[in-house]
C-alpha cells in the first residue's frame, strides 16, 4: 500500500490490522531523502570498516605496538633477532631497549626527553619474573606518545602473571594464532587469486596476518638465519592515487611502522596483478632473495604526498 501526499509531512499515519498485528503506513519517502538514507548506510559501513579494521587504534591507545612471543628464557635471543631484522629494513634508527629491571630508568629518560627512540624493544618474561612491573606497563604507552614504535617480547613460562599486562599479552597471543577471528578485513577476489598463484610458485603467503594496529595482506617469509619478511599489500589505484592526500600518509606512516618491526614492505597495484600477475610474482621472488631492501621507488608512477 502506498499513499502519496502533497506535502508527505502532513500525511497522517495509517495503522490496519495485518496478520493479527497492527502496522504503520507512512508517506513515501522522496528522492532526496532516500538518497540522504543511502548515504548515511554507506557511511556507517565506513565507519565500521575503518574503526574495526585495518585502521583501528587498539584497546589500550597503544596503535604502534607489536608483540612477538618466546620460550620462557629465550626473549634476549628473539629481540636481538628482531633488532637485526629492523636495523636492516629500517635503516639508521634509534633504538632504546628494556626489560622488567631497567623499565624505571627508561621510562624516566622518554618522559624527560633525554631519549627519543624509533623504536623500543622491550622484553618481558613472565616465566623468569612472574611478579608485576608497573613501570614496564607504564613505559609502553609514553614510548607511543613520543613517537616511538614498540615491539615487546614476551615469554609466558608456566607461572600466571599478576598484572594486567599479562591478560593484554594472552590477547595478543590469541589474535596472532587466530587472526581472522578478529574482525580482519574481507580478502578480495583479486587477492585471493594472488594467493593463489603465489602458494602455486612456492610461496607460503599468510593473508590478513596481524602487525601492530595493521592487517597485513600477505604475509611472505623467506627462510635464512636472517630472514626476509615481506608484507605484501594490494592497493587499489582509486583509493591510494585517484584521491589525493586520501590515504598518502597512512601509507607513509603504515610502511615506517611495518620497517621498525622488521618487515618490508612491498605494494603492488591491483590492476598491475590483473595485466602482468607474473611480473609482480618475479617481484616479489627478487625482493625475498635481496637481503638489503630495494632504495628505488619500483613504480615510478606512484605519487608520494610530496608531489
Amino acid at each position: 500500500m502506498r499513499l502519496d501526499y502533497p506535502d508527505p509531512s502532513q500525511a497522517p499515519s495509517l495503522r490496519r490490522p495485518l496478520g493479527g498485528r497492527l502496522r504503520s503506513y507512512r508517506p513515501a519517502a522522496t528522492r532526496g531523502e532516500r538518497l540522504d538514507s543511502i548515504q548515511k548506510v554507506l557511511l556507517r559501513g565506513e565507519l565500521v570498516i575503518n574503526a574495526f579494521n585495518r585502521w583501528r587504534l587498539l584497546d589500550n591507545g597503544t596503535p604502534s605496538t607489536h608483540w612477538t612471543f618466546a620460550d620462557a628464557g629465550q626473549t634476549a635471543a628473539v629481540a636481538g633477532t628482531e633488532l637485526a631484522l629492523a636495523k636492516r629494513e629500517a635503516g639508521d634508527i634509534v633504538v632504546a631497549s628494556a626489560d622488567e629491571l631497567t623499565a624505571e630508568e627508561t621510562t624516566n629518560r622518554i618522559e624527560a626527553g633525554l631519549e627519543r627512540p624509533d623504536l623500543l624493544l622491550a622484553q618481558r618474561d613472565w616465566g623468569l619474573r612472574p611478579e608485576a612491573f608497573p613501570w614496564f606497563s607504564r613505559m609502553l604507552p609514553t614510548a607511543t606518545r613520543r613517537g616511538a614504535v614498540v615491539h615487546v617480547v614476551a615469554a609466558f613460562g608456566s607461572q600466571a602473571g599478576v598484572d594486567d599486562l599479562y591478560f593484554e599479552a594472552r590477547r595478543r597471543w590469541r589474535r596472532q594464532r587466530e587472526p581472522l577471528g578478529d574482525l580482519a578485513p574481507r580478502t578480495s577476489n583479486i587477492e585471493r587469486r594472488f594467493g593463489e598463484r603465489l602458494r602455486a610458485e612456492g610461496f607460503d603467503p599468510k593473508p590478513q596476518m596481524p602487525l601492530a594496529n595493521y592487517f597485513l595482506d600477505f604475509a611472505v617469509v623467506a627462510g635464512g638465519r636472517l630472514p626476509v619478511r615481506l608484507d605484501v599489500e594490494v592497493d587499489g589505484r582509486h583509493w591510494h592515487e585517484e584521491l589525493p592526500g586520501r590515504h598518502g600518509p597512512r601509507d607513509e606512516r603504515r610502511n615506517r611502522i611495518v620497517k621498525c618491526l622488521g618487515w618490508r614492505p612491498v605494494r603492488l597495484w591491483a590492476d598491475d596483478i590483473e595485466s602482468d600477475e607474473s611480473g609482480c610474482v618475479a617481484r616479489i621472488r627478487r625482493e625475498a632473495a635481496s637481503p638489503k631492501p630495494s632504495t628505488a621507488s619500483p613504480d615510478p608512477n606512484r605519487r608520494t604526498t610530496n608531489e
